[in-house]
């Protein structure tokens, strides 16, 4: 996963319908393991603001190049 990528929720942590689709603006490594990242995402219906998530509890839809 990139800054740039196009993710929704894991359908094991939360219905995607409620978030829609989201972009990757910013990823921040806390660890060695890429797991340990904080990914913040702007949502499809959340537009104003951005939103932190843990990098397991996205799937990429559309990885950038």
């Amino acid at each position: 996963m990139k800054v740039g990528d196009l993710v929704q929720v894991s359908p094991a942590v939360a219905a995607p319908e409620k978030y829609g689709i989201g972009f990757v603006e910013k990823i921040a490594q806390h660890g060695t393991l890429p797991s340990d990242a904080t990914v913040y995402v702007r949502w499809s219906v959340f537009p104003g603001r951005s939103s932190k998530c843990k990098r397991w509890t996205l799937r990429a839809i559309n990885a950038s190049r």
